[in-house]
Protein backbone atom coordinates (compact mmCIF):
# COMPACT_ATOMS: atom_id res chain seq x y z
CA UNK A 1 0.00 0.00 0.00
CA UNK A 2 3.01 2.45 0.86
CA UNK A 3 4.12 1.91 -2.54
CA UNK A 4 1.18 2.89 -4.19
CA UNK A 5 0.83 6.21 -1.77
CA UNK A 6 4.57 6.82 -3.23
CA UNK A 7 3.64 6.12 -6.65
CA UNK A 8 0.93 8.49 -6.48
CA UNK A 9 2.74 11.18 -4.85
CA UNK A 10 5.81 11.26 -7.19
CA UNK A 11 3.17 11.29 -9.86
CA UNK A 12 1.05 13.90 -8.59
CA UNK A 13 4.51 16.19 -7.34
CA UNK A 14 5.12 15.73 -11.32
CA UNK A 15 2.35 17.55 -12.24
CA UNK A 16 1.85 19.61 -9.45
CA UNK A 17 5.88 21.19 -10.74
CA UNK A 18 4.71 21.24 -14.25
CA UNK A 19 1.68 23.43 -13.09
CA UNK A 20 3.29 25.76 -11.05
CA UNK A 21 3.74 28.03 -14.36
CA UNK A 22 4.76 28.15 -17.87
CA UNK A 23 7.38 24.94 -18.91
CA UNK A 24 9.51 25.80 -21.50
CA UNK A 25 9.93 23.52 -23.81
CA UNK A 26 12.95 21.54 -22.22
CA UNK A 27 10.27 21.19 -19.54
CA UNK A 28 9.01 22.23 -16.22
CA UNK A 29 11.71 21.44 -14.29
CA UNK A 30 14.76 22.46 -16.76
CA UNK A 31 17.34 25.28 -15.55
CA UNK A 32 15.64 28.23 -17.69
CA UNK A 33 12.62 27.72 -15.34
CA UNK A 34 13.57 26.87 -11.93
CA UNK A 35 15.90 28.59 -9.52
CA UNK A 36 19.25 27.50 -7.61
CA UNK A 37 18.99 26.50 -4.25
CA UNK A 38 20.57 28.83 -1.72
CA UNK A 39 24.09 27.85 -1.52
CA UNK A 40 25.57 30.30 -3.08
CA UNK A 41 27.03 27.83 -6.43
CA UNK A 42 24.20 27.40 -8.08
CA UNK A 43 23.13 24.48 -7.14
CA UNK A 44 20.05 22.51 -8.65
CA UNK A 45 20.37 19.58 -5.84
CA UNK A 46 17.31 19.95 -3.94
CA UNK A 47 18.63 17.74 -1.51
CA UNK A 48 20.48 21.33 0.15
CA UNK A 49 17.20 22.75 0.61
CA UNK A 50 15.09 22.85 3.69
CA UNK A 51 12.92 20.04 4.38
CA UNK A 52 9.55 21.21 4.50
CA UNK A 53 7.96 18.70 6.67
CA UNK A 54 9.61 20.35 9.75
CA UNK A 55 6.83 22.91 9.48
CA UNK A 56 3.99 21.08 10.57
CA UNK A 57 2.95 17.43 11.87
CA UNK A 58 0.79 14.86 11.18
CA UNK A 59 -0.39 15.29 14.76
CA UNK A 60 -1.39 18.72 13.97
CA UNK A 61 -2.69 18.00 10.32
CA UNK A 62 -4.99 15.22 11.74
CA UNK A 63 -7.49 17.16 13.58
CA UNK A 64 -7.56 19.91 10.67
CA UNK A 65 -8.16 18.01 7.95
CA UNK A 66 -10.60 15.50 9.41
CA UNK A 67 -9.40 12.40 8.31
CA UNK A 68 -6.71 9.93 8.88
CA UNK A 69 -2.73 11.16 7.72
CA UNK A 70 -0.34 8.94 6.86
CA UNK A 71 3.38 10.52 8.15
CA UNK A 72 4.77 13.41 6.35
CA UNK A 73 7.45 12.64 3.51
CA UNK A 74 9.61 14.66 1.77
CA UNK A 75 9.45 14.35 -1.47
CA UNK A 76 12.26 16.04 -4.03
CA UNK A 77 10.31 18.43 -5.97
CA UNK A 78 11.07 21.93 -6.91
CA UNK A 79 10.83 23.22 -4.32
CA UNK A 80 10.83 20.38 -1.51
CA UNK A 81 7.29 19.50 -0.81
CA UNK A 82 6.18 17.61 2.46
CA UNK A 83 3.66 14.87 1.37
CA UNK A 84 1.22 13.69 3.76
CA UNK A 85 -1.31 10.70 2.10
CA UNK A 86 -5.14 11.15 3.13
CA UNK A 87 -5.68 7.44 2.76
CA UNK A 88 -9.63 8.35 2.59
CA UNK A 89 -11.63 6.71 0.40
CA UNK A 90 -11.07 8.61 -1.14
CA UNK A 91 -7.08 8.85 -1.55
CA UNK A 92 -5.94 12.62 -1.46
CA UNK A 93 -2.86 14.10 -0.36
CA UNK A 94 -1.53 17.13 0.95
CA UNK A 95 1.65 18.98 0.00
CA UNK A 96 3.23 21.78 1.85
CA UNK A 97 6.37 23.67 0.67
CA UNK A 98 7.84 26.68 1.77
CA UNK A 99 10.68 28.83 -0.48
CA UNK A 100 12.65 31.24 1.23
CA UNK A 101 15.27 31.92 -1.86
CA UNK A 102 15.44 35.18 -3.58
CA UNK A 103 13.13 33.77 -6.33
CA UNK A 104 10.35 32.95 -3.66
CA UNK A 105 8.29 36.52 -4.46
CA UNK A 106 8.35 35.97 -8.10
CA UNK A 107 7.20 32.51 -8.31
CA UNK A 108 4.25 33.28 -5.51
CA UNK A 109 3.40 36.21 -8.20
CA UNK A 110 3.58 33.86 -11.20
CA UNK A 111 1.31 31.47 -9.60
CA UNK A 112 -1.49 33.99 -8.67
CA UNK A 113 -1.44 34.37 -12.44
CA UNK A 114 -1.85 30.52 -13.14
CA UNK A 115 -5.69 31.21 -12.21
CA UNK A 116 -7.90 33.64 -13.33
CA UNK A 117 -10.30 32.62 -10.23
CA UNK A 118 -7.71 33.76 -7.75
CA UNK A 119 -9.35 34.63 -4.61
CA UNK A 120 -7.51 36.94 -1.96
CA UNK A 121 -6.88 35.50 1.40
CA UNK A 122 -6.21 37.79 4.24
CA UNK A 123 -5.42 37.15 8.10
CA UNK A 124 -2.30 34.78 7.39
CA UNK A 125 1.37 36.30 6.10
CA UNK A 126 1.31 39.08 4.47
CA UNK A 127 -0.22 38.20 1.29
CA UNK A 128 -2.53 35.56 -0.12
CA UNK A 129 -4.49 33.98 -2.44
CA UNK A 130 -6.28 30.27 -2.52
CA UNK A 131 -6.94 29.00 -6.23
CA UNK A 132 -9.65 27.03 -6.07
CA UNK A 133 -9.52 24.85 -9.11
CA UNK A 134 -5.87 23.32 -7.96
CA UNK A 135 -7.02 23.29 -4.39
CA UNK A 136 -3.38 25.57 -3.26
CA UNK A 137 -3.04 28.18 -0.74
CA UNK A 138 0.20 30.46 -1.48
CA UNK A 139 0.84 32.75 1.38
CA UNK A 140 4.10 34.85 1.29
CA UNK A 141 5.52 36.17 4.76
CA UNK A 142 8.32 38.25 4.93
CA UNK A 143 10.74 36.21 2.55
CA UNK A 144 8.75 33.18 2.52
CA UNK A 145 6.30 31.83 -0.05
CA UNK A 146 4.19 29.04 1.72
CA UNK A 147 2.06 26.51 -0.06
CA UNK A 148 -0.85 23.98 1.21
CA UNK A 149 -2.12 21.95 -2.03
CA UNK A 150 -4.55 19.39 -1.59
CA UNK A 151 -4.58 16.82 -4.58
CA UNK A 152 -7.04 14.24 -5.59
CA UNK A 153 -10.34 14.03 -6.66
CA UNK A 154 -13.16 14.84 -5.53
CA UNK A 155 -11.36 17.79 -3.82
CA UNK A 156 -11.47 17.93 -0.12
CA UNK A 157 -14.00 18.88 1.55
CA UNK A 158 -13.71 22.98 3.01
CA UNK A 159 -10.01 22.96 1.43
CA UNK A 160 -9.50 26.37 1.43
CA UNK A 161 -10.51 26.63 5.57
CA UNK A 162 -8.14 23.75 6.16
CA UNK A 163 -5.47 25.08 4.05
CA UNK A 164 -5.50 28.44 6.26
CA UNK A 165 -5.78 26.90 9.02
CA UNK A 166 -2.76 25.03 8.10
CA UNK A 167 -0.91 27.50 7.26
CA UNK A 168 -1.35 29.48 10.42
CA UNK A 169 0.85 26.49 12.36
CA UNK A 170 3.13 26.24 9.41
CA UNK A 171 4.31 29.78 8.59
CA UNK A 172 6.03 30.10 11.93
CA UNK A 173 8.50 27.40 11.24
CA UNK A 174 9.70 28.74 7.66
CA UNK A 175 12.83 29.93 7.70
CA UNK A 176 12.56 33.63 6.42
CA UNK A 177 9.49 34.75 8.94
CA UNK A 178 8.73 38.49 8.82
Amino acid sequence: MRRRYAAVAGLLAGVLAGCSGAPDAAGPMSPSTAQPSDDGHGNWDVTAMPDPCRTITRAEVAPIVKVPVEPGSRLESWPPLCNFPLPGPPLNFLYVSDDSRPAAKEDFDRQRTDSSAAEPVTGVGDQGYWLPEFQALHVFRGATHLTVKFAGTPPVADGKNKAIALARIALPRTIAPS
